[in-house]
């Protein structure tokens, strides 16, 4: 691709550059800035203030280290000296990501982008609308990214991207051949608009539950950033929308969606939904459903555990609708498979069953051990989990609620941080109304302890919290744990 000139990325911008400059790099790290191109080619550094440092305090060390010109809000101007090469404008955030996009060619305007968002089932819900959609999707989520069906993953860094990385890897995809992406929107990013103006084709949303609130500070400050992916405060207009009404959320969001979406779908239970789930057979390898939708009614056997991810599933197939035909829809569906992580099966030789799954929310924890209820319903069940440390501090006894409904609960570590494990633990038990669960400050000795428990009583294991992950994050280092290996470990020990 040419080197764009300085129109071409900021055709909105009026300044002292000329518009036909050519724009080398745009950054938001001063570090990144480098020497000034040789050639002529302009390096711009983008001053956005973040939730931990504010770039403003940056654009001097930026410009000295290369930058030719130094993006600033409006009411930062004054900060700076007189001479200093800055352009001021109401939203660096916002420009950041239309630059972004413009740098890397609007590759989202090439592709059909489905977003899943809400607290539980984003990662579920993108993989489901990617195996829906067939060979041609590639997906990003928290567990991995995917160019397309032919390519290997490859790790992800974060739920959702930043804008730079995100283009970078949408473009790279396109150039591959995929014509649609599946992938999760995380509220940190909907509230940092780091993919503002993105041209989103379908928008989904699951749920809204206790989670957060140590960065969005309430819960309706949580719920306003799900929905500006709906609303068009994103700087987002889906074309179609799937919204889960079972919940008070969720009919919110539906009303805020009608107005901004061309084709708005509701799924869920309820009678009145669009795509609704009927009666529900639960299996020990998946389930029978029954589906209805917009006139049209089927009976389909999954290969997913729990109502909760046939209601994932059902919100997919809402969202694409007008994309995929009725009968193919029902076909891919009886063959999906949930994600890594997620009541994850680990086949081991001894008298038990034992999932991995990486609830970390009350309701997603509730939901997992509900789901192997349904499944193993005479089977006695062990639910080990703990919750992240420097993390929202308000779901840790509420989790202790959700983890009773299990036979017998072992409270351990889970993503410590910077706490001391002994602390997060004391506070999650102070959510215990029964007495049926007990506290081991090692992971890898609770999940041999549940193990041996579950095994004595011909049972069920759940390890919760952390799912697809292999690392246990203690202090700033990120130590190797893997539950799934664990588990195995512990099963030869028995």
């Amino acid at each position: 691709m040419a080197t764009p000139r300085f129109a071409d990325i900021f055709p909105e911008l009026r300044s002292h550059i000329s518009p036909d400059a050519p724009v080398g790099a745009i950054e938001c790290h001063s570090d990144r800035c480098g020497k000034r191109n040789s050639d002529g080619r302009l390096t711009v550094f983008f001053a956005i203030k973040g939730p931990k440092s504010d770039g403003h305090d940056y654009v001097m060390e930026a410009i000295g280290r290369g930058a030719d010109v130094a993006v600033v809000e409006l009411p930062q101007l004054g900060r700076f000296p007189p001479d200093t090469p800055l352009i001021a404008v109401a939203n660096s955030r916002r420009l950041w990501a239309m630059a972004q996009k413009r740098l890397h060619g609007s590759p989202d305007d090439g592709l059909a982008i489905f977003v899943a968002t809400g607290t539980d089932g984003k990662t579920t819900c993108a993989y489901a609308l990617q195996h829906l959609i067939g060979k041609s999707c590639g997906r990003i989520t928290s567990i991995d990214r995917q160019l397309g069906h032919d390519f290997s993953p490859m790790p992800s860094a974060a739920t959702t991207p930043n804008c730079s990385d995100f283009y970078s890897f949408l473009a790279a995809a396109s150039a591959a051949g995929t014509r649609s992406i599946a992938m999760e929107m995380s509220s940190h990013a909907l509230a940092q608009e780091r993919l503002w103006g993105a041209n989103i084709d379908g928008a989904l949303f699951t749920n809204l539950s206790l989670d957060h609130c140590d960065f969005h500070g309430t819960m309706e400050s949580y719920f306003s950033a799900k929905a500006q992916l709906f609303d068009g405060s994103g700087g987002h207009h889906p074309n179609r929308c799937a919204l889960c009404c079972d919940g008070q959320w969720g009919r919110k969001i539906l009303q805020l969606a009608s107005a901004n979406c061309k084709n708005v779908q509701s799924y869920g239970q309820s009678i009145d939904c669009d795509w609704r789930l009927g009666d529900w057979l639960p299996s020990t390898g998946g389930g029978m459903v029954k589906i209805i939708a917009n006139g049209e009614m089927a009976e389909v056997e999954l290969m997913a555990l729990g109502k909760f991810n046939a209601i994932n599933l059902l919100g997919a197939a809402a969202l694409l609708g007008d994309h995929i035909p009725w009968q193919t829809l029902l076909e891919r569906m009886a063959t999906f498979i949930t994600p890594p992580g997620r009541l994850e099966p680990v086949q081991i030789k001894k008298k038990a069953a034992a999932f991995v799954d990486y609830a970390h929310t009350p309701m997603g924890l509730q939901s997992a051990i509900g789901a192997l209820r349904e499944h193993f319903s005479e089977k006695f069940l062990v639910a080990v989990f703990g919750c992240g440390g420097d993390r929202d501090r308000s779901k840790r006894s509420p989790m202790a609620a959700a983890a009773e409904t299990a036979d017998f609960a072992i409270v351990t570590a889970d993503n410590p941080r910077s706490e001391r494990v002994e602390d997060i633990c004391k506070e999650i038990c102070s959510g215990f109304k029964r007495n049926n669960h007990g506290v081991i400050f090692d992971r890898k000795k609770a999940i041999r302890e549940g193990l041996a428990m579950a095994a004595v009583h011909g049972g069920v294991l759940l390890v919760a919290g952390k799912g697809h992950e292999k690392v246990q994050i203690i202090g700033d280092e990120a130590v190797p744990f893997d539950d799934v290996a664990a588990i195995l470990e512990a099963a030869d020990g028995l």
